[in-house]
C-alpha cells in the first residue's frame, strides 16, 4: 500500500563539531524527549561526508497536517552533543488515506470555485512507481492563474481529502502582467487586503521578488506566511504557504565577559541580553571548557535578571590546572541554544620568587619574580624590607639583609599567589695595598697586600700579578700611577685597595735657542728637563740658569752651547744646541716726494729679499716698489720699510713724504649784464691764474674784464689756479649777458600832428626791444620826472623815451616835438666839446668824416622832417647825444 501523494522532507544538518569526530546523531518532532531518547538517524548519513554538512530526510509517518519542527542533534566519540539545529516543516495534505492500487477507481477535479460540476475519470492504467498518471484538460480556461481541485475514491466509494494546486494557464496572447504581490501571516485578511511588496519590473508577466517578512509582534511559536499575486485582468494566483517559528533569542553580552582573569573555586559572571518570551520550564546552564577551549562541562550556575543587567553566575571548580586557554558556554534547555565566549580567560594564578644570592656586601642584590598573569607584587623580608616592585634591587645591601624573602602577587581578578626565596650576605674582606715608591727610573717596584686568600693586581702598562707581593724590575716613569689589587676572601667577597706609586724619571735633557737670529738681536738659550744647570759656548760663555740670553750678538757668538741639566732626584744629563748668528740687510729707501694732491706716490727700497712698508693713513704694502694713486695731503709724512733678508734678518729705513695741497680756488664775475657793458672777471687762491671760456677768451690774471659784451659772451668762463707750491686746481663761473634794448626816436611835429601821441608805434620805429620790453615816458634826461600825458603833447620841446628789458636792461633815449620849422638841417650836437652831455650848442656843425667809421656821412630827413643818421655813423666813444637843427628850430 502507498499513499497516491506524498510529501517530502531534506534536511541540511551542518556539524559543529569536527566530522572526524561525529559518533551518532538523533532526531525528534516538536518536543524534545530527552537526551539519548529520540530517534536515531542512521548511520550511513555520516559515511563518506566530504564537508561539514549531513543530508537526512526524515520520516513523516504518523505527523499530523499542519505546522511541525523537527529538531536534530550530533553527538562526537567522547559523548559532547553539538547545538540543537531545527527545521519549521508545514504538512499541507490532509485525508489521504492508504488504498491498494487495484483498489482505485474514480478520480474527479474541477477548476477553480466550479465544485458543483466536478469531472470524474476512470484510471484504469496501472500505476507507475506506485504513482498514477493522467492528464486534466484545460480546454476552456482563459489565460492565467487558476487551481485545480483533484479527490479519488475507492471501489468502497470512499472519498480521499481534497487536494488543491495552482496552476498557470499560457494562452495563445501573451500573459498578462502581474499588478500586486501581497502576503499575510496566518490569518487571511481578504484577497487585495494582505501586506503589499514591492517588485522589478513593475510591467511583467514574469518577476523575480525577495522580501523578508517582519517578525516584530509574533507571539513564540509557529506562524505560517502565505503569498499570492493578482494579474492585470484582476485574477489571483493561488496561494503559496511557508511555515516558521518565532522562537526567544540570547546573547552574550560585548564578546561574554567583563573580565579575563578568574579565581579557583570563585565565581564567574556571564553578562547575557534575552529577547522574546522563554518557557517556564526552560533552564539557563554554564558550561566550563579546559585549557584548549574545548571538551565542555557543565558548572554549578545560578541567575541574577533584572536589576542592573541579566547575568549568569558559575561557580569555578576548585581543582582545575592554573592555566589561560578557558571558556564558558551558555545553555538554555527550552529552546535549546548555546553561546560561547569569544574570548579566552585565565582561571588561578601562580608565582615564583628568587635572587642572585648569595652577595657580597655592597653587590647589588637583585630579587626577581615571575606570575602566570600580569599582578601587582608585594614583597617583605629582613629588617623591614617591603617593596611593591615585580623586581626590586637592594643597591648595597649589608649582612643584615640576610634571610626569607616572601612575595605576593595578585592579579586583576583578585586570584593571588606567595612564593619565597632565602638571601645570604656575606661580608667583605679587610684587605691593605702598599709599596716602595717613590723611586727612580732604572730601581725595582716593590708592591706589598695583604688580608684576602687571593690577590689580583692591575696597574699602568697593562700589568697584572696573582701575588700578594709581586715586584717590577727597572721601573720606568710609565709604570707610575695607580696599581689596584683585589682581594678575594675565602667566602668569594671581593674588596679592592689601591696604591699610588712615583717612579721618578732621569732628566730629559734638552738645550734650544732662538737659533737663527741676526746681527744685533738677543741670543735666547732654552734648556728644561732638570732642576739645575750649567751652560758653556763660544768665547768661553757660561752661564747656570735654565735660559740664559746674549744681547746684541753678533756673528762671532755663533757656534755649538752645552748644557748639563740635573733633575731634583739627582741624575744627570746633557744637552747640546748649534746657534747661527746671520748679518743684517742693507736696507734703503726713496720716494717721488714732494706730489701734489691727487698725484701717485712712488715709494721704491731694496737691499733684501722681502719688504713691509708701513706709513701714515695705515697704509702697509709687501712689494719693493708699491704706490698710492690719488693722494691726499694726509698721505705726508714718513714710511718705513722693514727689509728682510734671505736668511729673515731685518733693517728698517724711512723716507720723508711731502703731498702738498691743492689750492682752493674761487672764481666770481659781475653776471648778469647787459650787452654793450663791461663784464668783469675775479679769481682767487693761488699765486698764478689761467683764463678761459666763451669765443676763444683767455686771461693770465687774477680779475680780467671783457668791454662793449654782447651775448656771444655767455657761457662757462673757467680758471686754473697756481698755487707758489705748483700745484693747480680749476674753478668756473657762469655768466649771463641780457640783451639790452635799442630805442630809435623820430622827432614828431606838431604842425603835422597836434596834439602828438609818443606813445604811437611810429615814434619808435626800427628800435630793437627784446620780448617783454617796457616803455615809460619822462621830461628829463635822468628819466626821473614822469611825462604827465605821453599820448597829448602839445608843447614844443625834448621828451625822453625809457625802455625797460624784463631782465632790467636799459635804454633811453630824447625825442623832439617841434613846432612848424623848415629849413637848413645843421648838426648842432654834438660837438668837439662833449663834457655837458648836450653838447655845445654853435650855429651850424657840418657832418664831417671824422663822425663815422666809413665812407662819407649822410643823413636824409624823413617825411616828417625828423633827421636819420645812416648805417656807420659814429661819434666818438660812449652815449652821445645828437642834436639837429632844420633851419632856426632846434
Amino acid at each position: 500500500m502507498k499513499n497516491l501523494l506524498k510529501t517530502c522532507l531534506l534536511v541540511l544538518i551542518c556539524s559543529t563539531i569536527g566530522r572526524s569526530q561525529i559518533a551518532s546523531g538523533e532526531y525528534f518532532w516538536d518536543t524534545d524527549p530527552g537526551i539519548n531518547l529520540a530517534t536515531p538517524i542512521p548511520a550511513s548519513v555520516f559515511v563518506g561526508v566530504t564537508n561539514d554538512t549531513y543530508s537526512f530526510s526524515p520520516p513523516t509517518t504518523g505527523i499530523s497536517p499542519g505546522i511541525h519542527r523537527v529538531f536534530f542533534r550530533l553527538k562526537d566519540n567522547t559523548g559532547n552533543l553539538s547545538q540543537i539545529v531545527s527545521q519549521v516543516v508545514y504538512i499541507g495534505e490532509t485525508g489521504i488515506p492508504s488504498i491498494a492500487e487495484d483498489e482505485v477507481g474514480l478520480l474527479e477535479y474541477y477548476w477553480d470555485d466550479n465544485s458543483a460540476s466536478p469531472t470524474q475519470i476512470t484510471l484504469t492504467n496501472p500505476p507507475v512507481n506506485g504513482d498514477y498518471q493522467f492528464t486534466v484538460p484545460s480546454t476552456g480556461l482563459i489565460a492565467g492563474s487558476h487551481k485545480l481541485h483533484m479527490r479519488i475514491k475507492d471501489k468502497y466509494g470512499l472519498w480521499s481529502g481534497l487536494y488543491e494546486k495552482s496552476i498557470l494557464i499560457f494562452g495563445n496572447s501573451p500573459l498578462p502582467n502581474i499588478q500586486k504581490i501581497e502576503y499575510y501571516v496566518d490569518t487571511d485578511p481578504g484577497e487585495g487586503s494582505a501586506i503589499s511588496v514591492s517588485f522589478s519590473p513593475s510591467t511583467a508577466s514574469d518577476v523575480t521578488s525577495n522580501f523578508e517578512i517582519p517578525t516584530t509582534g509574533l507571539a513564540n511559536g509557529q506562524h505560517v506566511a502565505t503569498m499570492r499575486v493578482q494579474d492585470a485582468n484582476g485574477l489571483w494566483s493561488g496561494k503559496f504557504s511557508k511555515a516558521f517559528e518565532v522562537d526567544p533569542q540570547f546573547s552574550l553580552t560585548a564578546g561574554g565577559l567583563p573580565s579575563i582573569y578568574y579565581c579557583l573555586g570563585g565565581t564567574i559572571e556571564v553578562p547575557i541580553t534575552r529577547t522574546g518570551v522563554w518557557p517556564s520550564g526552560n533552564e539557563y546552564v554554564l558550561e566550563l571548557s579546559d585549557q584548549t577551549g574545548q571538551n565542555f562541562e557543565p558548572i554549578p550556575t545560578s541567575t541574577s535578571f533584572g536589576g542592573s543587567g541579566d547575568k549568569l553566575i558559575g561557580t569555578i571548580p576548585s581543582n582545575l590546572a592554573i592555566s589561560g586557554g578557558y571558556k564558558i558556554r551558555a545553555v538554555t534547555t527550552l529552546p535549546y541554544i548555546r553561546k560561547t565566549s569569544t574570548t579566552t580567560f585565565t582561571i588561578g594564578i601562580t608565582a615564583t620568587a628568587s635572587s642572585n644570592t648569595p652577595v657580597c656586601a655592597g653587590t647589588p642584590l637583585n630579587l626577581t619574580s615571575t606570575s602566570s598573569t600580569p599582578a601587582t607584587y608585594s614583597w617583605s623580608g629582613s629588617s623591614g624590607y617591603s617593596s611593591t616592585v615585580q623586581n626590586p634591587t637592594i643597591s648595597s645591601p649589608v649582612t643584615a639583609n640576610s634571610g626569607t624573602y616572601t612575595l605576593t602577587a595578585t592579579n586583576t581578578g583578585g586570584c593571588s599567589a606567595t612564593a619565597t626565596t632565602v638571601v645570604l650576605v656575606n661580608p667583605l674582606p679587610n684587605s691593605t695595598a702598599s709599596s716602595n715608591a717613590p723611586i727612580c727610573a732604572g730601581q725595582t717596584l716593590n708592591l706589598n697586600a695583604s688580608g684576602g686568600a687571593n690577590y689580583a693586581w692591575a696597574g699602568p702598562n697593562s700589568f697584572t700579578a696573582s701575588t700578594a707581593n709581586p715586584i717590577l724590575s727597572n721601573a720606568t716613569t710609565a709604570t707610575s700611577g695607580t696599581y689596584t689589587v683585589t682581594v678575594t676572601s675565602a667566602l668569594g667577597c671581593v674588596k679592592t685597595t689601591t696604591t699610588l706609586v712615583t717612579v721618578n724619571p732621569l732628566p730629559i735633557a734638552t738645550a734650544n735657542s732662538n737659533s737663527p737670529v741676526c746681527f744685533g738681536q738677543t741670543l735666547n738659550l732654552t734648556a728644561n728637563g732638570g732642576a739645575n744647570y750649567a751652560w758653556s759656548g763660544p768665547n768661553s760663555f757660561t752661564a747656570s740658569t735654565a735660559n740664559p740670553n746674549i744681547s746684541n750678538v753678533t756673528t762671532v757668538a755663533s757656534g755649538t752651547y752645552s748644557v748639563i741639566v740635573t733633575s731634583a732626584a739627582g741624575c744627570v744629563k746633557a744637552a747640546t744646541t748649534l746657534v747661527t748668528v746671520n748679518s743684517l740687510p742693507s736696507a734703503s729707501t726713496s720716494s717721488n716726494a714732494p706730489i701734489c694732491d691727487g698725484q701717485t706716490l712712488s715709494l721704491t727700497a731694496n737691499g733684501g729679499a722681502t719688504y713691509t712698508w708701513t706709513g701714515p693713513n695705515s697704509f702697509t704694502a709687501s712689494t719693493a716698489t708699491p704706490t698710492i694713486s690719488n693722494a691726499t695731503t694726509t698721505a705726508s709724512g714718513t714710511y718705513t720699510v722693514t727689509v728682510t733678508s734671505a736668511a729673515s734678518c731685518v733693517k728698517t729705513a724711512t723716507t720723508l713724504v711731502t703731498v702738498n695741497p691743492l689750492p682752493n680756488p674761487t672764481a666770481s664775475s659781475n653776471s648778469p649784464i647787459c650787452s654793450g657793458q663791461t663784464l668783469s672777471l675775479t679769481a682767487s687762491g693761488g699765486a698764478t691764474y689761467s683764463w678761459i671760456g666763451p669765443n676763444g677768451f683767455t686771461s693770465n690774471t687774477t680779475s680780467a674784464s671783457i668791454v662793449n659784451t654782447s651775448t656771444a659772451a655767455n657761457g662757462t668762463y673757467t680758471v686754473t689756479v697756481t698755487s707758489n707750491l705748483g700745484c693747480s686746481a680749476i674753478s668756473t663761473v657762469t655768466v649771463t649777458i641780457n640783451v639790452k634794448p635799442n630805442l630809435i626816436t623820430h622827432t614828431q611835429n606838431l604842425a603835422t600832428s597836434s596834439p602828438v601821441n609818443l606813445t604811437l608805434p611810429a615814434v619808435i620805429a626800427r628800435s630793437s626791444l627784446p620780448g617783454g620790453t617796457t616803455l615809460s615816458y619822462f621830461t628829463n634826461s635822468a628819466a626821473t620826472t614822469t611825462l604827465t600825458n605821453p599820448t597829448m603833447v602839445t608843447v614844443e620841446g625834448i621828451y625822453y623815451i625809457k625802455a625797460t628789458s624784463p631782465s632790467g636792461c636799459i635804454d633811453i633815449k630824447a625825442v623832439s616835438v617841434i613846432g612848424n620849422c623848415l629849413g637848413a638841417i645843421t648838426l648842432v650836437s654834438p660837438t668837439d666839446d662833449k663834457s655837458t652831455g648836450n653838447g655845445v650848442k654853435v650855429s651850424s656843425q657840418t657832418i664831417t668824416a671824422s663822425n663815422k667809421i666809413t665812407s662819407t656821412a649822410n643823413y636824409i630827413m624823413d617825411a616828417k622832417k625828423a633827421v636819420v643818421l645812416q648805417p656807420g655813423f659814429l661819434a666818438g666813444g660812449g652815449n652821445v647825444v645828437f642834436r639837429a637843427q632844420i633851419g632856426g628850430c632846434p
